[in-house]
């Protein structure tokens, strides 16, 4: 049974995008330029463009797995740990106080404390979510389909693709395919990037882990997703 769409039909909010260079033209100075005004702004384009660069261009991809100890019900696990689709109902993982007990959903095996991290994950299907998650997040009932202070994560369903932003989801262009998740721990930010064409797609706004554990974050109904093995 899919659970029902709580936020499907509210208002987006807008989007926090990439935030645009202010660098000027360093062989004029800061005074306005006398060049041709195509060629300038082309160029002041291509300058928002470095500072939104995937990060995969800068920073080695980890090596995420996922963890079976917090899978949900009707999670399928691939041996190596690196793949999971919805699919098999009435399968449950052995209980655990870690385990999501309601929604398909799991964390990635290692969490981070500290530093920058970036990790790409390939996800089709009719719905999937993937972002960051506190250690503390929600395992018991119901999390899918609502805004969620301890998830930083995009979710697709059907045609719809939202960040979990509160008070209510914001509206994201519609992806599926390989998403890039980038985490810098000590700045609070977490962005989303489609690896195909190296956009940046979301960036929440800046967060407060509080010096509390986060996790790569999955969720799987009616769908799969991939991790790479980049790292």
């Amino acid at each position: 049974k899919i659970p029902k769409i709580g936020e499907k039909n509210k208002k987006p909010e807008r989007r926090s995008r990439c935030r645009k260079s202010s660098r000027r033209n360093p062989k004029n100075g800061a005074g306005a330029t006398k060049e041709n005004p195509k060629r300038f702004w082309g160029r002041a384009s291509s300058y928002a463009s470095v500072w939104c660069l995937i990060p995969s261009l800068f920073l080695s991809p980890v090596d995420v797995t996922l963890d079976p100890a917090t899978a949900g019900p009707e999670v399928i696990l691939s041996n190596d740990l690196k793949e999971a689709s919805w699919g098999r109902p009435g399968h449950r993982w052995p209980e655990g106080p870690g385990q999501f007990d309601t929604d398909p959903c799991m964390l990635g095996s290692e969490g981070f404390t500290s530093g920058r991290h970036y990790w790409e994950v390939e996800a089709t299907g009719r719905f999937w979510a993937v972002g960051v998650a506190r250690e503390s997040v929600q395992r018991k009932g119901r999390i899918l389909f609502k805004p969620n202070a301890e998830i930083w994560g995009l979710q697709k369903y059907d045609d719809l693709c939202v960040a979990l932003t509160a008070p209510s989801n914001t509206s994201v262009p519609l992806l599926n395919g390989e998403i890039g998740v980038y985490l810098d721990y000590e700045v609070g930010q977490v962005s989303f990037y489609a690896v195909g064409t190296r956009q940046c797609i979301f960036t929440f706004p800046v967060a407060s882990f509080s010096g509390e554990k986060v996790f790569p974050y999955f969720c799987v109904l009616l769908s799969t997703i991939k991790l790479s093995s980049k790292g």
